[in-house]
């Protein structure tokens, strides 16, 4: 048994009303999943959920901070926070708040991994079948 592994069944059962949850084990971490879309993690008996424009207000108020970890030596913040404490004691708030990360994780997930919204690709000029059956290069 992980040493998380009571906090991840409490997480799991508070989220239970709110709807089907996935874990998949990664990096030392437990990510959490709805419709394929992970929106937070378990580590170390904390969880860390998906902030963004649309919920980062909400989380420095409640004085949470960003996931950070050290790579080549450099420190390197996530867009995933610590919970507000306040919501490990109150499930209902709870589920209001990782429905907001989840949000932020769906509407990212839509703009790809660089957290853009993807460039539309340049139309061809001419087709290159219509090319050759016409003798153009």
């Amino acid at each position: 048994m992980r040493d998380d592994d009571s906090f991840l069944a409490f997480v799991r059962d508070a989220l239970r009303p709110w709807g089907s949850v996935s874990v998949r084990r990664m990096f030392g971490a437990a990510g959490l999943f709805r419709d394929g879309t992970m929106f937070g993690f378990v580590l170390d008996d904390a969880l860390y959920l998906k902030v963004g424009a649309a919920n980062r207000a909400a989380f420095i108020e409640a004085g949470c901070k960003p996931f950070v970890y050290t790579a080549k030596g450099k420190a390197m913040a996530m867009s995933y926070w610590d919970a507000p404490a306040a919501a490990l004691d109150d499930e209902e708030m709870l589920r209001a708040i990782v429905a907001g990360a989840w949000a932020v994780a769906r509407a990212g997930a839509a703009r790809g991994s660089s957290g853009r919204k993807p460039r539309p690709r340049p139309k061809a000029k001419r087709n290159r079948q219509a090319a050759r059956d016409s003798g153009g290069n």
